[in-house]
């Protein structure tokens, strides 16, 4: 009975395809419930401070006789392109009401009590990196054997190099 080469070739490319998923999947999953807090804590805290700068601008020139607010330091208006007044109301908001904003924008994240937190992804993402090479390479080999034996199959455009070229890297002393 002769060898299905593509066969084997195919099913290696489907574990290849999955694997790479995954990889995507956990590159671009959303972070653990803390970190996320912690974000958008820092980002509200940021908003805040644009707006307490110019609240800061704004009391200063009040606290003095004859003071004034000039337009271009009031809170509720920036300057937008083309000279044109726009409101942005964020940096204010964020400044009076920062519990208010925090759990508006937390209202909309889809949290995963079981993400995987940011410093433990490089290390995951590297293993599965290393097995799909593993798996390219199995692929590399299947094709070679079906070569030997008179079948033609394509290679994938995307395949790694590495995987078909297999150079013998140095390893690398650690800093």
């Amino acid at each position: 009975m002769a060898k299905n080469y593509q066969k084997a070739v195919n099913e290696y490319r489907k574990k290849i395809q999955d694997a790479r998923s995954e990889r995507e999947a956990l590159a671009t999953a959303p972070l653990p419930t803390e970190e996320v807090t912690a974000r958008v804590d820092a980002w509200i805290h940021q908003k805040a401070e644009q707006a307490q700068r110019r609240f800061k601008i704004i009391g200063n020139a009040l606290a003095r006789p004859g003071g004034r607010v000039e337009a271009g330091v009031d809170p509720f208006r920036v300057f937008a392109l083309g000279g044109a007044n726009a409101i942005d109301l964020g940096p204010i908001m964020c400044a009076m009401f920062p519990d208010q904003v925090r759990a508006m924008v937390m209202a909309g994240v889809d949290l995963d009590p079981d993400a995987l937190p940011i410093n433990e992804r490089p290390a995951h993402l590297a293993a599965i990196d290393q097995q799909i090479l593993e798996l390219e390479m199995a692929e590399e080999d299947a094709i070679r054997e079906a070569e030997a034996a008179g079948v033609y199959i394509e290679r994938r455009p995307d395949a790694s190099p590495d995987a078909i070229l297999r150079p013998a890297w140095p390893e690398t002393a650690e800093a």
